[in-house]
This record gives C-alpha cells, structure tokens and sequence, in this order.
C-alpha cells in the first residue's frame, strides 16, 4: 500500500516564514485536510528538494518546453554535491539559464528550506485561489506537491 503526502512549499527555496505565519498557514491547512493524519510545518538547516515521489513524470524547459528528463538527472546530482546551494543551470535544449526549481515538472517538484507536510491528506486537489489564500497567511507564494511513496 502506498501512502500519500501534500507537501507546501514557498516558491523561493530559501524562503523561511516567522512562527506567526507559519502557524497560520498551518492553521488553514490543517482546516482545508480534517481526516488527515497529520499536518506539520518545519524549517530546515539547509534546502532540500521535495518530489512527487511515484507521481513524477517528466521534467520540461520553462523556455522551449523541450523534454529534459534524462539531463535532469545528472544536474540533481551536481546540485546535490553542492547541498543545492546552487541551482543554477544552462538548459541543454535552448542554451538559456534557469533554476532546477524553475523547471517544469509533470508533477510540481520543488526545493525549499521550509515545508508543510500533510500525512494522507484525504483531499486530491487544491485550486489555485486557495493555494493564494495559503500564501498569503504564509506571506509568501506557495506550490503544491503531491507525493506519493
């Protein structure tokens, strides 16, 4: 059996909220997911990347929309080596820069410092006016993750 996890994270990696917001985002969250197991908020030393786990897909350019799934594999380890301090790269479709956090992912990936993980969420989906709401208590933007593992 597998288990399933919402993971927010803000869109700027080393983005950390004050306990006041965090708390309130955690708030809302923890409303919007009942039957959840468990909901958690926490910030880390260092960033860290978050997946989709057996959700993920794919991993496309943000300017050509090129499929770079197998390259992606090898700059993850290179930014890995570096704890993800940098990730910075040059897309090997177009030649354009971007970010590993920039990318496309099919489905959202990201990395962050700072993360709200729900435990069996018992929701599928949230739309985008309440990942605004759960931003703006946040005090700053927000992606959704949906892991499953």
């Amino acid at each position: 059996m597998s288990d399933n996890y919402l993971i927010l994270i803000p869109t700027e990696p080393t983005w950390t909220p004050d306990d006041t917001a965090a708390d309130k985002a955690g708030t809302i969250v923890a409303e919007l997911t009942p039957d959840a197991e468990e909901v958690e908020g926490f910030i880390l030393d260092e960033v860290e990347f978050f997946d989709a786990g057996d959700n993920f897909e794919s991993v496309k350019c943000p300017h050509c929309d090129a499929d770079v799934t197998d390259w992606w594999s090898g700059a993850m380890d290179r930014a890995n080596e570096l704890a993800f301090g940098d990730l910075g790269v040059s897309m090997p479709c177009c030649g354009r820069p971007s970010s590993l956090n920039d990318l496309v992912y099919d489905m959202p990936q990201g990395f962050a410092q700072f993360a709200i993980t729900v435990t069996e969420p018992g929701i599928e989906q949230l739309d985008d006016a309440t990942l605004r709401r759960i931003g703006e208590a946040l005090g700053h933007p927000v992606r959704a993750i949906w892991q499953k593992v």
